[in-house]
C-alpha cells in the first residue's frame, strides 16, 4: 500500500504547484507602498504638490524641475512590525515581531543650466515596498474541522500522509486538535530610476520617471495540528484497512514561496505653481509589469502512536513563472505655503479591479482569478495629509515636520478597522545649508483576517502595528 500511495503522490506534484497562485499575489505588488525619503515622510507622504527632491521621482516627477542645485542623497529605513493573533473565542493566541534594518534609497538630482525656465534630471535606487510582516498563534479547536479535512480531494497530502482512506477522500480527523502555526512574510521591491523634468511654460513643469523593479518576496508558513487530549484512541483508523494508521498524534505541514520579481513601470507628472504661495500636483502611474519566478515547496509528515511517521518523499518543489500587472494610480495634490508653515494634502485613488494575471498559468485559472479580482475588489480613494513647520530666528534651519494618512482596504464592504492608518513625526536640520539631515517616524496600525484552511472556519483575526523610522543624509552641490 506504502507504495502504491507514493507512486499515485507522484502524479500530483504538478497539479498542487497551481494551488500556490491567487488574486492575493496580484494585490500584494498593487498597494501602494509607504517607504519614502525622510521629508516626505515625515508629511505623510502628502508630497505631490511638493516633490522638489530625490523622493520626487516616486512621488511626482514634475517636481523635480523645483531643484536649483545638485544634490546626493541617501537614506536608511529601520522597520519593525508586531501582530497580535486571535483565534477561537476571540482570545489572544500569540504575537509575533520582527525588526529590519536597511538602505531606503540613494540618488542624485542634476539641474542642467538653461537660459529660461529650467530642465533637471534624477536617477537612483528607490525602495519601493517591504514585505515584512508574520503571524502567530496556539490555540485548541473543540469544533468538527481540521485542516486535514480542507486537504481532501484537493492536492491528496492527507492522502499521502496515511491521513485518509484507500479512497483518499474520507479521513475521521475532524476537530478537537491543538492547532499551531507561524507565518513570516519577507523581502522587498526596489526599482533603479531615471527621471526628467522641464518647465514647459512659466511656472507648469512636466516630468516623467521610469522604474526598473527588481526584488524577492518569501513565504514561509509552519502549521501544526496536534491529538493533545487523547481524543482519537487506538480504535480510530484513519484507512480502516491499516492497522498501523491508528491513535493519531499529529500532523505537520510547511510551505514555502519564494520570488525573484522583475518588472518596470512609468509615471508622469504635472506641477502649476499658482503664486508663491500655493501650488498644485498631478500624477499618474502606470500599470506596473510584472515577471516572477516563483519557487514552490511544500514538506508535511504525519505521527501516530502505533510508531508509523509518514513524510512527503520527495516533498514538492516546483518553479513557474507568470506576469501579472497592477492597475493605474492617480494622484492630486496641493501645496500651501503661509509663512512658517508649509501645509500639503494628496488625494489618490487606485481600481484595484484591474490588476489581473496576464501569462503563465492556464488560460483557465487566469480567468477565474481574474474573475475573483472582479468581484473582491473596488475602486478606492486614500488621502495624505502633511504640515512642516521651520522655528524663526534659528541659527540654522530647524524643521518640524507632522502628518497622518490613510490608505483604505482594497476589499469590498471591509469595515473601516481594515483600513491602514499611519502617524508621522519628522525634523530636519540644515535645509539651507550644503549638508541636511531628516528624520522621520512613522507609526501604523490596522485589523485584518486570514482563513487558516476553508472559508471562516479557523478565522485568525490580527491586529497589525508597524513602525518606520527612516533617517536621511542630503548634501548640495552650491
Amino acid at each position: 500500500m506504502k507504495f502504491l500511495r507514493y507512486s499515485f503522490w507522484l502524479l500530483l506534484i504538478v497539479n498542487i504547484s497551481v494551488l500556490a497562485q491567487n488574486h492575493n499575489d496580484v494585490l500584494r505588488l498593487s498597494e501602494p507602498g509607504i517607504d519614502a525619503g525622510a521629508r516626505a515622510l515625515g508629511m505623510g507622504n502628502a508630497y505631490t504638490a511638493l516633490s522638489n527632491d530625490f523622493s520626487g521621482v516616486q512621488f511626482n516627477p514634475a517636481g523635480l524641475g523645483l531643484a536649483n542645485y545638485l544634490e546626493i542623497t541617501g537614506s536608511f529605513n529601520y522597520n519593525t512590525v508586531s501582530n497580535n493573533s486571535y483565534l477561537y473565542d476571540n482570545h489572544l493566541t500569540d504575537t509575533f515581531s520582527e525588526s529590519k534594518i536597511k538602505m531606503n534609497d540613494f540618488g542624485a538630482v542634476f539641474p542642467l543650466p538653461t537660459k529660461q525656465g529650467s530642465m533637471v534630471f534624477a536617477f537612483g535606487y528607490s525602495t519601493v515596498k517591504n514585505f515584512n510582516s508574520g503571524s502567530r498563534f496556539n490555540d485548541f479547536n473543540s469544533g468538527d474541522h481540521s485542516m486535514i479535512q480542507s486537504l481532501l480531494g484537493l492536492d491528496d497530502i492527507a492522502y499521502s500522509l496515511y491521513l485518509t482512506d484507500e479512497s483518499g477522500e474520507n479521513t475521521p480527523i475532524n476537530g478537537n486538535l491543538q492547532q499551531m502555526g507561524n507565518t513570516r512574510e519577507s523581502g522587498k521591491l526596489g526599482a533603479w530610476n531615471v527621471s526628467g523634468a522641464v518647465e514647459v511654460a512659466r511656472n507648469v513643469f512636466m516630468g516623467a520617471t521610469i522604474n526598473v523593479f527588481s526584488g524577492t518576496y518569501s513565504y514561509d508558513r509552519q502549521y501544526w495540528e496536534e491529538d493533545t487530549q487523547n481524543h482519537y484512541l487506538t480504535n480510530v483508523l484513519t484507512d480502516p484497512n491499516d492497522p498501523e494508521t491508528a491513535d493519531f498524534q499529529k500532523f505537520y505541514l510547511n510551505d514555502i514561496i519564494n520570488w525573484d520579481i522583475e518588472g518596470w513601470d512609468a509615471k508622469i507628472g504635472m506641477m502649476y505653481v499658482l503664486s508663491n504661495e500655493s501650488t498644485i500636483g498631478l500624477s499618474i502611474k502606470f500599470p506596473s509589469k510584472f515577471k516572477l519566478t516563483e519557487n514552490y515547496f511544500v514538506d508535511a509528515e504525519s505521527e501516530f502512536g502505533t510508531g508509523l511517521n509518514v513524510i512527503l518523499d520527495p516533498p514538492i518543489d516546483n518553479v513557474l513563472e507568470y506576469n501579472i500587472s497592477t492597475p493605474f494610480e492617480f494622484a492630486l495634490g496641493h501645496a500651501l505655503n503661509l509663512g512658517p508653515f508649509l501645509l500639503s494634502a494628496d488625494l489618490k485613488y487606485v481600481d484595484y479591479t484591474q490588476m489581473e494575471f496576464e501569462d503563465g498559468l492556464s488560460q483557465g485559472d487566469m480567468s477565474q482569478i481574474n474573475r475573483d479580482i472582479k468581484d473582491l475588489y473596488d475602486g478606492k480613494f486614500s488621502y495624505n495629509l502633511g504640515m512642516e513647520f521651520e522655528l524663526p530666528y534659528a541659527s540654522e534651519s530647524l524643521l518640524f515636520r507632522a502628518g497622518y494618512f490613510m490608505v483604505p482596504s482594497p476589499y469590498k464592504n471591509d469595515p473601516s478597522s481594515y483600513d491602514k492608518k499611519y502617524l508621522t513625526l519628522g525634523f530636519g536640520i540644515g535645509s539651507d545649508g550644503p549638508i541636511a539631515i531628516d528624520i522621520a517616524y512613522l507609526h501604523g496600525w490596522w485589523d485584518g483576517e486570514q482563513d487558516l484552511y476553508g472559508a471562516g472556519q479557523a478565522q485568525l483575526s490580527n491586529e497589525f502595528d508597524i513602525s518606520n523610522t527612516v533617517l536621511s543624509v542630503t548634501y548640495r552641490f552650491w
